[in-house]
């Protein structure tokens, strides 16, 4: 191991690295964070796509219907095409916090409504404190 940080090494072997690393977990932790501050919280195959993840938001949204962004703490904007990507391969694993966040389109209408539950009363009985 200390072999190899301090050889110099190029970008491939950097990520044959990184994925060798990857080949060894068969899960990952996904945590949703809403801007009210709760996160809901779900264990998925690394072999997974992303759309597991979205129906998983999606199933548990108080307003399921309604369109929706995923971004990463760093900023990277999940899009439509991220659908059909392992999340090995979206480098998600072991584990993560994507930011949940209305889609600008129907944000300003719930606003306006005055209705901010983002989870359905059936999963918010199942918070709990960390």
């Amino acid at each position: 191991m200390l072999d190899k940080q301090l050889q110099l090494r190029t970008k491939v072997m950097r990520e044959k690295d990184e994925i060798r690393e990857i080949r060894k977990y068969k899960f990952c932790l996904i945590r949703v964070r809403f801007p009210d501050g709760l996160y809901l919280q779900g264990t998925f195959s690394v072999y997974e796509k992303f759309s597991e993840v979205l129906d998983f938001v999606r199933e548990n949204l108080e307003h399921e219907g309604l369109p929706f962004v995923l971004t990463s703490p760093t900023g990277h904007r999940f899009e439509e095409n991220d659908k059909d990507s392992t999340l090995a391969d979206l480098r998600l694993v072991p584990a993560t916090i994507l930011i949940f966040q209305w889609d600008p389109s129907v944000e300003e209408d719930l606003k306006l409504a005055g209705n901010v539950a983002y989870l359905k009363p059936e999963v918010m009985m199942l918070v709990q404190s960390l």
